[in-house]
């Protein structure tokens, strides 16, 4: 038997010159399969700004189960400082990789020249 491999948390540095909308994705198929539905925490993010997404969990029959961080998407926006955000459709995916359980991963978002952007494991 394998030992546990997922993240439970993620905090997450905008170092880019705008503002995203980042999606972490919790959860994996055996808890699909389970029927629990994958949980999605969406937050807006500014420059310079950085943002934790908790641990989540599920409730089973007698016990809480951690749901992992599956998924980081990250997509940029314009006008994010009024009310008439809208998305540029530049997105990026991060999934993490673990070796062991990771209580927090720190992941920054950096300016890249061919791709606008990129997100990037700060360990």
């Amino acid at each position: 038997m394998q030992p546990p491999r997922y993240v439970k948390a993620a905090s997450v540095t905008n170092n880019c010159a705008f503002a995203v909308q980042i999606v972490a994705i919790y959860g994996t198929d055996e808890q699909l399969q389970a029927g629990k539905e994958k949980i999605h925490v969406k937050k807006t993010v500014a420059v310079n700004e950085c943002v934790t997404f908790t641990s989540q969990s599920f409730q089973m029959e007698c016990w809480e189960e951690v749901a992992p961080l599956e998924a980081v998407e990250v997509e940029e926006l314009r006008n994010a400082h009024d009310h008439n955000v809208k998305s540029s459709g530049k997105k990026r995916t991060y999934t993490p990789e673990a070796t062991g359980i990771i209580d927090v991963l720190h992941l920054s978002i950096n300016p890249h020249e061919s791709n606008r952007f990129i997100v990037q494991c700060k360990e």
